[in-house]
C-alpha cells in the first residue's frame, strides 16, 4: 500500500505544471539575442560538457523580442556554470530594421546570473574571444574589450555587466530623455559593426576585431550622427561589405605584429556604403496559457 501511495505521488508531481492555468508555472531562464534584438537564434546552453536546447527559437512574441528560454534545470539553477552559443538560422533578422542576421554569437561562461536575463551580442562574442580556454567571464576583461572599442563604458552610469547581460535596456535607457543619446549611437552602430566583421574574419584575433571596427564605427556615425535612424526618422542599417572588413582587420593586425600600441593604430577604413532604410518587424502575440509562452524569466 506504502508503495502505491508513494507512486501515486510522484505521478502527481510529475503532472505539476502541465494542468490548469492555476497549477504551478514552470520556471525558465531567458537569453536574449542583441544586435539590437534578434529574432530566429537558436540557442543552446554548454554546461559541464552537456549541451541543452533552449525550448523555442530567439522568438518575435511581444514582450519577448529576441529571447529565447530553457527549462534544464542545469541551466535554470545555475546559469552561471554555463556557456551559451547563439546560431544563426535562414529566419534570424534584426527585429528592429529587419536585416538579416549570418552571425553566430557566444556568451561566456560566468557572466550569466539565476533570475536574470543574459544577452548573447557581437559585444559577448568579443569577451568570449579574449578568454583562454577553460577561462570563465571576468569584468576586467570585458572592460578591455570595450577600450579596444573605444567606447567609454563609464559614461553609461552602469557596470560592463550590465551592459552585457541586458544591453537593450541599457541602449534605451541611454537613448530617452536624459540621457546620453551619443553612447546610445556609437553602442548600436558598434554591435552592428562588430556584427559584420566577425562573420567575415571568423579566425582574427579579438584585438584586430575591435579596433578595426572602432575605425569602421567612427565612418558609420559620421556619415549617420543619428544612426541607427536617419534625419528623417527612419530606422536604418549600414552593411559593411566582407572584403573591406577584412582589408582594415588585415592592416591593424599587421600593426599589432609590428609591437604598435592599440590605441595608436588608425587604419584606414574604405568608403562606407549608403544606409538603408529598414522595415522593422512588428512583434507578434505570445502563445496562449498551456503552449509555454508565460512563466518564469
Amino acid at each position: 500500500m506504502k508503495i502505491k501511495l508513494l507512486t501515486a505521488s510522484v505521478a502527481a508531481v510529475l503532472l505539476a505544471g502541465c494542468g490548469s492555468d492555476s497549477d504551478p508555472e514552470v520556471k525558465r531562464y531567458s537569453v536574449q539575442a542583441y544586435d539590437p534584438a534578434v529574432i530566429g537564434m537558436k540557442v543552446q546552453a554548454v554546461c559541464g560538457g552537456e549541451t541543452y536546447d533552449a525550448i523555442e527559437n530567439t522568438t518575435n512574441y511581444e514582450g519577448m523580442v529576441g529571447k529565447a528560454r530553457f527549462e534544464n534545470i542545469n541551466v535554470v539553477n545555475a546559469p552561471g556554470d554555463c556557456a551559451f552559443v547563439l546560431t544563426h538560422t535562414e529566419d534570424s533578422k534584426d527585429a528592429s530594421n529587419g536585416k538579416p542576421i549570418t552571425s553566430d554569437y557566444k556568451i561566456p561562461q560566468g557572466l550569466a546570473q539565476a533570475d536574470s536575463l543574459v544577452t548573447g551580442s557581437p559585444f559577448t562574442t568579443l569577451v568570449a574571444n579574449s578568454l583562454k580556454d577553460g577561462e570563465v567571464y571576468s569584468s576586467d576583461i570585458a572592460e578591455k574589450v570595450f577600450e579596444n572599442l573605444g567606447i567609454d563604458i563609464n559614461a553609461s552610469g552602469k557596470t560592463v555587466d550590465e551592459i552585457l547581460r541586458d544591453t537593450e535596456s541599457v541602449v534605451a535607457g541611454l537613448g530617452s530623455e536624459g540621457g546620453n543619446s551619443a553612447l546610445a549611437t556609437q553602442l548600436v552602430a558598434t554591435a552592428n559593426v562588430v556584427s559584420d566583421i566577425i562573420k567575415a574574419n571568423p579566425t582574427a584575433s579579438p584585438e584586430a576585431v575591435a579596433v578595426a571596427a572602432k575605425a569602421i564605427t567612427e565612418d558609420v556615425i559620421a556619415a549617420n550622427p543619428n544612426y541607427p535612424e536617419n534625419d528623417s526618422g527612419d530606422v536604418i542599417y549600414v552593411t559593411i561589405p566582407a572584403e573591406d572588413t577584412q582589408k582594415v582587420v588585415a592592416d591593424v593586425q599587421e600593426a599589432i605584429d609590428n609591437d604598435i600600441p592599440l590605441e595608436d593604430i588608425e587604419p584606414d577604413v574604405p568608403q562606407i556604403p549608403d544606409a538603408e532604410v529598414g522595415e522593422p518587424i512588428e512583434p507578434e502575440d505570445p502563445p496562449g496559457p498551456g503552449t509555454g509562452a508565460t512563466g518564469g524569466n
